[in-house]
């Protein structure tokens, strides 16, 4: 699911929020946010939490960025299953959660691709 036609109003919300940041978070999203962003949004490749202390701290500096949203396929979609569960189940150790979710349909009407945010949890 490297191309999907979902991307087209996903990056236009993209866009329209103004983001700190573009974390993406599944393979096939790094070069189409690039060209349809134009460079005015700042984009990095979410890593894996689980793969080392390294990608740990990468990781939670993308989680607790004020502003930034996150890009991924929706479950049963993935190119890179279990990464952005990886990235949430982290985020749910540090205290954080998705919100502001939106999911965005191919033509054809499947869910295919999310965009949220991660924030605070409230005490």
């Amino acid at each position: 699911m490297s191309w999907t036609d979902a991307f087209y109003p996903a990056i236009a919300s993209v866009r329209s929020a103004f983001p700190t940041e573009l974390c993406i978070l599944e393979w096939g999203f790094f070069d189409n946010s690039r060209l349809f962003t134009q460079g005015k949004i700042e984009l990095s490749a979410a890593n894996d939490p689980t793969l080392n202390e390294d990608e740990r701290r990468f990781s939670k500096a993308q989680i607790m960025k004020p502003g930034a949203l996150f890009i991924t396929h929706t479950k049963g979609n993935e190119s890179e299953p279990g990464r952005t569960e990886h990235v949430l189940s982290y985020a749910a150790e540090l205290g954080y959660q998705k919100s502001n979710l939106r999911t965005f349909t191919d033509s054809n009407g499947r869910p295919i691709i999310e965009v949220f945010s991660l924030t605070p949890r409230r005490q």
